[in-house]
């Protein structure tokens, strides 16, 4: 920071940090609420052009850094924090001003990024996508100044960590020690516990969710339901479980507390601390997708055989909206099952990343002509036919293969789909 600065100055305000003190410095940070200079509509953060609008540099989110299925079956992992991140890019020189805040002593202006500014956590992200790119999906997960690296072996591991520290003081970012982690056979990630088991929840939220108080308003609901919701991937059907709790947080409902409540408060409770270890995904065994639905919500659970039966690797579910609920009486028996059938593929193929499809797979089709060889309307079947294996991969044009499907004699169509 340059005292003596002229600019736009805000007021600023010190807070304890939540890790543990070594300096004064260390244990407070800097709070100040950025605000646009109606003059002044351009920033420049590490000599890049960055609009007051938001950045359409996508962060990624934490489930999917977690999920990473390259992480399948690795038995070593290092955890490493970079010493202030955002501190660590620099500001143009023609754009410091902008930064100036008041204090007693007079007024100050950032000569690094500062914490608080809109685009900075995507201009943050892209700097470590840009030098880890070769790293990442192979053995590298990267959230802002968090980085995960996981190996199979220590010796494999050693070339890992040599890989990724060589490119970070090839770039002069500079590590925090003190909550960096080498070597262990399991971390602390994003609020989950890796090892070569799987995947669980960290225990000091665990512990924080088993002894939450009952919400007496809605502030504190929300607050006990967006952390379950951050787990929420431990506990089967939960949309369905948290339904009468999610309801009090609509609009135009007045905060009632009832036994229903009380019930799902308890049951989320008793399940997130009874959780089960996750699988990490292996690509090369085979994926088992089970769902299930009802006029309340739709659920599926993702799982895979590792020799000691199907393990689950994640948990979906999804609240059905208040107008289906309604008129989930009035449907047919013809038109129910596969509505619900729709919708629970449907849900569950928006969870699903993009994964090439192998001999011994099994797939889901859609069979559009079958209804007309049968002379029933389409509304009247399924939307999706399966799961059948996948027999051989053929041929290759601009759409992708094609694939043939064990398709059961009965369905007398062509066993040949792209």
């Amino acid at each position: 920071m340059v005292k003596d600065a002229h600019g736009n100055e805000l007021p600023v305000v010190l807070d304890e940090k939540r890790e543990s003190p070594v300096t004064f410095l260390n244990a407070m940070q800097f709070c100040k609420k950025w605000r646009k200079h109606k003059e002044e509509e351009q920033l420049y953060v590490a000599f890049v052009r960055l609009a007051h609008v938001p950045s359409t540099f996508a962060v990624n989110t934490t489930t999917a850094l977690i999920d990473d299925p390259t992480s399948g079956g690795c038995k070593v992992f290092s955890k490493i924090d970079l010493k202030s991140g955002y501190h660590q890019i620099e500001v143009d020189p023609a754009d410091q001003h902008k930064t100036a805040f008041k204090t007693h002593d007079g007024l100050y202006e950032f000569t690094v990024m500062p914490f608080g500014l809109t685009n900075a956590p995507a201009t943050f992200q892209s700097l470590m996508d840009k030098i880890l790119r070769e790293q990442i999906g192979r053995f590298v997960v990267v959230y802002l100044d968090d980085i995960l690296i996981f190996s199979k072996s220590m010796e494999e591991h050693l070339k890992h960590l040599e890989e990724v520290l060589t490119i970070l003081k090839k770039t002069q970012l500079l590590l925090n020690l003190e909550k960096s982690e080498f070597g262990r056979d399991s971390v602390i990630y994003l609020g989950h516990r890796l090892s070569a088991a799987g995947l669980e929840p960290e225990a000091t939220k665990v512990e924080v969710i088993r002894n939450w108080p009952q919400p007496a308003n809605i502030r504190e609901l929300r607050s006990f339901l967006g952390l379950t919701s951050y787990y929420r991937k431990f506990v089967p059907r939960f949309s369905i479980i948290a339904r009468p709790l999610s309801r009090l947080t609509s609009k135009n409902v007045l905060y009632s507390w009832d036994t229903a409540c009380t019930d799902a408060f308890r049951a989320l409770k008793e399940a997130l601390v009874s959780y089960p270890v996750l699988r990490i995904a292996d690509p090369k065994l085979t994926f088992v997708v089970t769902m299930d639905a009802n006029q309340y919500g739709i659920g599926a659970v993702l799982q895979q055989d590792d020799g000691d039966g199907l393990r689950p690797l994640k948990y979906y579910s999804k609240r059905m909206p208040s107008v289906k609920v309604g008129s989930y009486v009035q449907a047919t028996a013809c038109h129910d099952p596969p509505c619900k059938q729709h919708a629970m593929i449907h849900h569950a193929n928006k969870k699903r990343r993009p994964s090439e499809i192998q001999v011994g797979s099994y797939v889901w089709v859609k069979m559009s002509e079958f209804s007309e060889e049968e002379g029933v309307s389409r509304k009247l079947l399924p939307l999706y036919y399966g799961p059948w294996e996948v027999l051989d991969v053929i041929g290759e044009d601009h759409i992708g293969p094609s694939y043939v499907v064990d398709v059961p004699a009965h369905m007398r169509t062509y066993p040949v789909f792209h």
